[in-house]
């Protein structure tokens, strides 16, 4: 019987753990996981009011989350759609100041007009040249800042700050810099709704 409850026991530990990580457990589930934990070596009695208590808690946590096997509602980032140059432009902050991205899945790194963020006059060793396949060419100088898009902060983001003045005046419109795949990649997927503008972040 106590085996049986072990089971039952490790089967609720990892389906919680799947769906959160220990980060992100509420004090409830912390408090049922040590319980359980507990009393596989304190005995059966233990064993037995820790497993009641673990199912009627995890059958609460499932009936308000949906089944396990549901994934979670990604991150929706609106943007605007150029037509013109079939440009998706992303709304974002840089230091506090708000600005305006183009996303270009084929830049490794994101770039930042030199009109947001103040560089010190840097090394060789800090200044870099875009990669080929970005939609921009120059050379910056690698600095770090706060960015802001959508609900998704990132703090001491390392960029790259260039001159996008000529870049601007080739698309015909004011942009302030490039959202590249060094921030995208810390998704699994990036979905780009076209229909609805926006981005879903997973």
């Amino acid at each position: 019987m106590q085996n049986h409850l072990i089971g039952h026991k490790l089967l609720i530990h990892r389906a919680l753990l799947r769906r959160h990580s220990i980060a992100t457990l509420t004090r409830a589930e912390k408090l049922s996981l040590a319980a359980i934990t507990k009393s596989a070596v304190t005995g059966y009695t233990d064993m037995n009011a820790a497993y009641r208590y673990a199912c009627f808690l995890f059958l609460a946590f499932a009936l308000a989350t949906g089944p396990l096997s549901s994934s979670s509602a990604p991150v929706e980032i609106p943007f605007e759609y150029s037509s013109k140059f079939g440009l998706v432009l992303v709304k974002a902050e840089v230091n506090g100041k708000p600005a305006v991205l183009v996303l270009d899945t084929g830049s490794n790194q994101t770039i930042v007009s030199s009109t947001l963020v103040v560089v010190k006059q840097g090394s060789l060793t800090d200044s870099a040249s875009t990669a080929k396949g970005s939609g921009y060419s120059g050379t910056g100088v690698f600095a770090t800042a706060f960015l802001r898009i959508g609900p998704l902060n990132w703090r001491n983001h390392r960029i790259l700050v260039m001159e996008m003045r000529d870049f601007s005046k080739s698309l015909g419109q004011d942009v302030d810099g490039i959202l590249g795949m060094d921030l995208l990649q810390e998704f699994d997927t990036v979905t780009v709704d076209l229909r609805h503008h926006r981005l879903l972040l997973r």
